[in-house]
């Protein structure tokens, strides 16, 4: 099996040097460059992949976890975000946990093996569940569903939406309303747990 030594020698450069080329570091000519990755191809010399990640203390690989696949919005933000990311040379890894608060931190440990540079999570976990399981991920945020404290959040604006619906309703006198809402029990919600209660919801 070939070694960096192996490709550095018959490239014409040092170790030092090919070691660089290969793993995207350092400022090296263009010449040397072509010189070194024809080498590596030449003697079928492949990247450990994993030892580059722990080298570099996080790969380029972005989780993206997210309840389903159904919901158009969870599409919409995914494709985006791949789409956003890839063109800059991140890989974007699609998680799905189907509203499992289980399934979402066996997701979170499978981002912690690929030593992810980021998250974005649409969660399913309340903020104490949230700051124990997503603890360690420095590149995160949260989508849609408020998470752990001081953690970046993106999502829509609940309470002021409420507040237009509910001064559309009064100025055109309806008497009869239905709101159909994810459960209550999500952070994201605008309902409180006690009006499902009270049967004044319709969950979807």
């Amino acid at each position: 099996m070939a070694t960096i030594i192996d490709v550095a020698k018959l490239a014409g450069v040092s170790q030092g040097t090919a070691s660089n080329v290969l793993n995207g570091k350092g400022n090296v000519s263009s010449e040397k460059i072509r010189a070194v990755e024809e080498a590596a191809r030449r003697l079928g010399y492949t990247i450990n992949e994993r030892a580059r990640i722990l080298r570099k203390g996080s790969g380029n690989i972005i989780c993206v976890i997210v309840p389903s696949m159904e919901n158009r919005n969870y599409r919409d933000f995914y494709y985006c975000l791949k789409n956003y990311a890839e063109v800059r040379g991140f890989i974007v890894e699609l998680l799905v946990t189907n509203n499992n608060r289980k399934s979402e931190y066996d997701m979170l440990q499978r981002a912690k093996a690929v030593m992810a540079f980021g998250v974005a999570a649409v969660t399913c976990m309340n903020q104490e569940e949230c700051r124990e399981a997503y603890a360690g991920f420095e590149n995160l945020c949260f989508v849609e569903r408020h998470g752990a404290e001081h953690y970046p959040y993106f999502g829509f604006d609940y309470e002021l939406a409420g507040k237009r619906i509910a001064e559309k309703v009064i100025s055109e006198d309806f008497h009869r309303i239905a709101v159909i809402t994810d459960p209550c029990a999500f952070p994201m919600s605008m309902i409180s747990a006690e009006d499902c209660a009270a049967g004044s919801v319709v969950e979807k």
